[in-house]
């Protein structure tokens, strides 16, 4: 992170603010100011709140037939808003959805011309519920620094989906850098929406069954911060203008001080580690050794704290999953993806 910082403050002649998004961006962002601290590294740096449901439901109706080109769905009609996009039936019916058209089986991504004639014909006030979502988190990103200067987007992984909704929500481009990506970070259609690169590039698809990859949602887990998905954002009257809603707590989240112990103690050994020069860690050798570890750790589950195994759990209603436990879930979702039913 710190040197594709400056290779892109070379590029644009101004220091880039990192902003580390989604759960694990609150302890990504503690753990880097730490390294940089150790090593004397001026570079701007903080978290940013962001979840796919939460942008996804702020640009669906701008282009529903591409995003739900790419869902795999089959159940009803309310239930597609509330998994997916944190849309529950309330807020449909006071949308302009009837309960009938609500009740209504729909099928992604066959059934996306359909789901499109519903919001442009059946769901009048479905403008107004967004608009006031997108300027309140508009709102947001301006407090954040997010359009100010050149920006660098960084996560753990996998394809920059979170990336390319900022970018279609808010027309700003901006570089992301990825700790493990798939092929569809780095395809030739990721120039379109920014930048997108990762320490351990094309691992392939997720869900295909390499376990670098698909243990993603394992090290998520491991970052996560102490608040649930975020689902939504409506606007307020008294400052800051607008409040975040956050979905249900996993184990993970009501579990969070455990967490939370191990998480401070890597921050305190980073601080303690700024001897090691910079070209020592970007070299190939220790690169390969550290993917060799992590494939170690993540391939034999027995070496990994049995207290970490029960508490690991993921929220991913976005695909489709709810609630998993990664430990002992990801073979069965690998599975399904093989078979085309699931999304990768």
């Amino acid at each position: 992170m710190a040197t594709e910082a400056s290779s892109l403050a070379d590029e644009t002649s101004e220091q880039p603010t990192i902003f580390f998004i989604s759960r694990e961006g609150q302890f990504l962002s503690r753990a880097f100011t730490a390294f940089c601290e150790a090593r004397g590294l001026s570079l701007r740096s903080r978290p940013l709140i962001a979840s796919r449901t939460l942008l996804l439901k702020m640009v669906f109706s701008d282009a529903i037939g591409e995003l739900s080109a790419g869902l795999s769905y089959h159940g009803s009609v309310s239930g597609f808003f509330s998994d997916r996009l944190s849309i529950t039936s309330g807020q449909l019916e006071r949308i302009g959805v009837s309960p009938a058209i609500a009740a209504g089986q729909l099928s992604l991504p066959a059934d996306a011309d359909w789901l499109a004639h519903i919001l442009a014909n059946h769901a009048p006030g479905l403008g107004d519920f967004l608009t006031g979502r997108r300027e309140a988190y508009t709102a947001y990103l301006k407090e954040s620094g997010y359009f100010d200067g050149p920006g660098l987007i960084a996560d753990v992984g996998y394809s920059g989906t979170i990336q390319k909704l900022l970018h279609r929500l808010t027309g700003r481009t901006c570089a992301g850098f990825y700790c493990i990506g798939s092929d569809a970070l780095t395809s030739p259609q990721s120039k379109l929406d920014g930048r997108r690169k990762a320490l351990f590039e094309r691992q392939g698809r997720f869900g295909d069954g390499n376990p670098f990859l698909d243990s993603t949602l394992i090290f998520e887990v491991l970052m996560s911060a102490d608040y649930g998905q975020v689902d939504d954002i409506t606007p307020t009257a008294t400052a800051p203008g607008y409040r975040f809603e956050f979905g249900a707590k996993s184990r993970s989240q009501h579990l969070f001080p455990l967490l939370a112990l191990g998480q401070e103690a890597v921050c305190r050994e980073l601080g303690a580690c700024g001897d090691i020069s910079l070209d020592d860690l970007l070299s190939d050798d220790f690169k390969e050794n550290v993917r060799v570890l992590l494939l170690t750790l993540l391939t034999n589950r027995q070496l990994a704290p049995v207290m970490i195994q029960q508490i690991a759990e993921v929220d991913d209603r976005m695909g489709g999953e709810g609630f998993i436990n990664p430990w002992t879930l990801l073979p069965p979702l690998r599975k399904k993806s093989r078979n085309g039913s699931g999304e990768a």
